[in-house]
């Protein structure tokens, strides 16, 4: 039977265990999915561009310039991994 562990009244998967040295004690390691870098700052950049008014304190021509700039390191970086 499979071992799932509830967060935020969410079940997951529990893959394994790994002996914390920090408490001494084994904690389950959790199937949690997870969403790149690279995808959030996708979807950061287009709700900046379609919503702009969401972030009246930013300067958004800045902050999208910023967005941009990561886009393209991590874009790079998932290039030279392949």
């Amino acid at each position: 039977m499979q071992q799932t562990m509830t967060i935020a009244g969410r079940n997951y998967e529990i893959t394994g265990y790994s002996k914390s040295a920090k408490a001494g004690v084994e904690v389950p390691i959790v199937n949690i999915p997870m969403m790149s870098d690279l995808k959030w700052c996708m979807l950061s950049l287009e709700d900046r561009l379609n919503h702009p008014e969401k972030y009246p304190e930013e300067n958004i021509p800045e902050v999208i310039a910023q967005i941009k700039a990561n886009i393209a390191r991590l874009e790079a970086l998932e290039e030279a991994i392949a």
